[in-house]
């Protein structure tokens, strides 16, 4: 019998700490190469329920809009700067709408456009706000239960860092992914 609680408890032992390497941190490239989350930013993701994606003609403006056929995933890169600086942080926001029925997505470059993938990019004492619709790239959304896994490969212009992101979220954790 103690044979196999010895047993037991160094399988356990395995699994625990596997599953901990699984869910500490989000798999984040940046375009100067970067990998995972860099100390002084928050990196996560958050699940909107029921929300669509409502761009202006001009493409310039973004807004959430009521739709129970819908979820936003929203991926966030923050830079948290000095307080006492102006103008040292700033975030960038990966926005992307699934069916709330659909189990699986795989789009590639102009069929990001369905899912309406853009990318933001805004700061403190910013004048404006940054969007652009991304029309580049690589999206994976698989959904099971409440949880989603997520990876995509954007292309956006020179002026956001995100390019490639791998996070599973759970829908009833609020601001929370983990990467694997």
């Amino acid at each position: 019998m103690k044979n196999f609680l010895r047993l037991f408890s160094c399988s356990l032992l395995v699994v625990l700490v596997s599953c901990g390497s699984f869910y500490n941190s989000n798999n984040i490239e940046t375009r100067d190469g970067n990998l995972g989350c860099p100390e002084g930013y928050e990196c996560y993701a958050k699940i909107i329920q029921d929300k669509s994606i409502q761009i202006d003609q001009s493409n310039e403006n973004m807004q959430l809009v009521d739709d129970e056929t819908q979820n936003v995933i929203n991926y966030i890169y923050k830079h948290i700067g000095d307080k006492n600086t102006i103008d040292d942080d700033f975030e960038e926001n990966v926005y992307f709408q699934i069916p709330v029925d659909q189990k699986e997505i795989i789009q590639l470059d102009e069929d990001l456009v369905d899912n309406k993938m853009l990318i933001q990019k805004s700061c403190q004492n910013c004048t404006t706000k940054d969007l652009e619709v991304l029309k580049k790239g690589y999206l994976y959304v698989s959904q099971a239960n409440d949880q989603y896994q997520i990876f995509f490969e954007i292309n956006p212009s020179e002026r956001f860092n995100i390019k490639k992101v791998k996070t599973i979220v759970f829908g009833n954790a609020y601001g929370y992914s983990y990467g694997d």
